[in-house]
């Protein structure tokens, strides 16, 4: 116990701590042993644990193209790593490992949340922490996206991203965006007794942009992840208006806060396909949230499918903004949106028809875009059926 306790005070996120409250934490902390090459947990799990390393040496790394790792961050005697899952149950975004034979003592989310209600103050203290740490990851975040940029620029010609560098990115950003959203979460529960009319309307809409750009990352997150693996598909019987109907669940409360009619023009009778459900779930997706996102109200939105013998087709009509020709042919690209000043205006960061055109290229299909200013557009992928 007495190890525990001194390396909880010597660690950054407990240093707050009193010694009665240091005892508290450690009654939580378990010990787990790692061999060498040892996973310990992969990304895409969910977050159930923070990690403080007694003796050893361990990694966190992305899986980069060829099964070469990409080595974010390592971890040695006395730190601690893993923090976000103490503050948010997301899926990991990058995987961990033991470099050599490792001792670590783990505390689990709902152990420290249950703790923290009997003991609040521990959570705020800890919190504080939390926040000195994560303020400089997002001064690291700074000097990230300027070689993303510098990358960008001298890539530009290259039709596939370094998808390693986004990963890095979308990795070190959804720490401090995590922790956000739990102080605003905290805030919420316990402060808006204490907070003006106005305060609490700024704390709204906090969470709403915060959650932006939460979803902004994980976007990223999953397009680096598709990119980097080439296109790699689970293929299976599919049945594609079910994929249709699934992707639509959540974009028909957008539609309608928006204003908007949201249509489906669905073939009732299409063949099955061999695809990818969950790539097609979201490259439908995409597509339909584009026309949403730039179609004014009071707009319509028209989902359609069809085959022939050899070929699906699924399109998404819509009564908005428009393109001019010059620029549908760009619209595909990665980070678009970010140089286009008729879309700036609307969140986001382009990655969407990018994703679109990697899904149906990886299928065997195509995609294809028509436009008129003013009067709406029509974006679709095809997929061959055989």
């Amino acid at each position: 116990m007495e190890r525990v306790i001194g390396l909880l005070k010597a660690s950054p996120i407990f240093c707050k701590l009193t010694g009665e409250q240091l005892g508290l934490v450690a009654d939580h902390m378990r010990p787990c042993s790692l061999a060498a090459g040892q996973v310990l947990f992969e990304a895409n799990e969910p977050g159930r644990s923070m990690y403080l390393v007694d003796s050893g040496h361990v990694q966190v790394y992305l899986a980069g193209e060829d099964g070469q790792r990409i080595v974010l961050n390592e971890f040695r005697s006395g730190a601690t790593f893993g923090e976000m899952a103490l503050l948010d149950g997301r899926p990991r975004s990058a995987s961990a490992a033991a470099v050599e034979p490792s001792r670590l003592y783990e505390l689990d989310r709902q152990d420290f949340l249950a703790l923290a209600a009997r003991r609040p103050v521990i959570l705020f203290n800890t919190l504080a922490d939390i926040s000195n740490k994560l303020r400089l990851s997002s001064e690291n975040v700074q000097e990230l996206a300027s070689a993303l940029a510098l990358a960008n620029h001298q890539l530009r010609e290259l039709d596939r991203l370094k998808s390693s560098f986004i990963g890095v990115i979308s990795h070190e950003m959804r720490t401090p965006l995590a922790n956000l959203h739990f102080s605003l979460t905290l805030l919420a529960r316990y402060g808006l007794d204490h907070l003006t009319a106005d305060q609490r309307q700024a704390l709204a809409e906090a969470g709403r942009s915060l959650e932006q750009a939460r979803t902004m990352i994980d976007n990223l997150i999953t397009f680096a992840a598709f990119v980097s693996k080439q296109g790699v598909l689970s293929l299976e019987e599919v049945a594609f208006n079910d994929v249709i109907e699934e992707a639509l669940l959540a974009l028909r409360p957008l539609a309608g806060n928006k204003g908007l009619s949201l249509e489906t023009k669905l073939a009732p009778a299409l063949p099955a396909v061999q695809a990818d459900h969950r790539r097609l779930v979201e490259a439908v997706h995409h597509l339909v949230q584009n026309g949403i996102k730039f179609t004014p109200a009071p707009g319509r939105v028209i989902v359609k499918s069809w085959a022939d013998d050899q070929t699906l087709y699924f399109e998404v009509e819509d009564t908005g903004v428009g393109v001019p020709a010059e620029k549908l042919a760009t619209l595909w690209e990665g980070f678009n949106q970010l140089n286009d000043p008729l879309r700036r205006g609307v969140e986001g960061l382009g990655l969407g028809l990018t994703l679109v055109r990697y899904v149906a290229n990886a299928h065997g299909g195509d995609v294809w875009a028509e436009s008129v200013v003013g009067q709406g557009s029509r974006f679709g992928f095809k997929l061959p059926l055989s």
